[in-house]
């Protein structure tokens, strides 16, 4: 019998971001997100019927607290883009909140954010605007690698070549070519054909590549 998909379903403070490998009595257990910033693991059944409606904060409300969640990662990303997008105070400011950005109204609840947006795949991965004029929002935003968000900077170059709109630095990556040698050459005044393939020479060595390109 497949296992119920309770992706994004609420109970309580409590929303279900994703499933674990591990069973209880038989359940699949759930990794949710507190609005708290906790995060709790669940069974589904649990979730289902609304039975456990947050990672213990309910339980503690008169006394100290200490949540887990906010020691996650994600937490510390989710506290910063908001800062970024609302504190004036913050250097970032004037590139993000200052220029427009702002966080989507169903992000201002951390559980809805990792909901969303999921545990990042690895330590080498931040958050990311696909369209770094739009606001953070679900549909705009990706776990991404240092190396895939410098490709999508805001002034990173776009150029057309054998038929293919991408970053120059993704065309250097397809003909292994270094990309401070390509941009001297542009930089110079050669055109993206003779920048990317500056001679007869150079042409042989990179023309298998040409013939798998895209």
């Amino acid at each position: 019998m497949p296992k119920a998909d309770l992706k994004g379903k609420r109970s309580g403070r409590l929303v279900a971001v994703e499933p674990t490998d591990e069973r209880k009595n038989g359940k699949v257990v759930w990794r949710c997100a507190c609005d708290c910033g906790g995060v709790a693991l669940v069974i589904s059944a649990c979730i289902a019927n609304g039975q456990t409606k947050s990672c213990g904060c309910l339980t503690k409300e008169g006394g100290r607290r200490s949540h887990g969640g906010r020691h996650l990662a994600e937490y510390r990303i989710w506290r910063h883009l908001r800062s970024r997008c609302e504190n004036q105070n913050v250097p970032a400011f004037p590139e993000y909140g200052g220029r427009g950005i702002k966080v989507c109204e169903r992000w201002r609840e951390f559980s809805n954010f990792l909901a969303d947006m999921g545990l990042r795949p690895s330590p080498r991965h931040s958050i990311d605007r696909i369209d770094n004029n739009k606001g953070y929002e679900p549909g705009n935003c990706r776990w991404a690698t240092s190396k895939e968000q410098n490709r999508n900077r805001r002034d990173n170059r776009l150029v057309e070549f054998n038929g293919i709109i991408a970053p120059l630095a993704e065309h250097c990556e397809r003909l292994g070519l270094k990309y401070s040698t390509v941009h001297q050459r542009l930089t110079q005044g050669a055109s993206i054909e003779s920048a990317l393939i500056p001679g007869r020479a150079a042409y042989g060595s990179i023309k298998k590549r040409l013939s798998h390109y895209g």
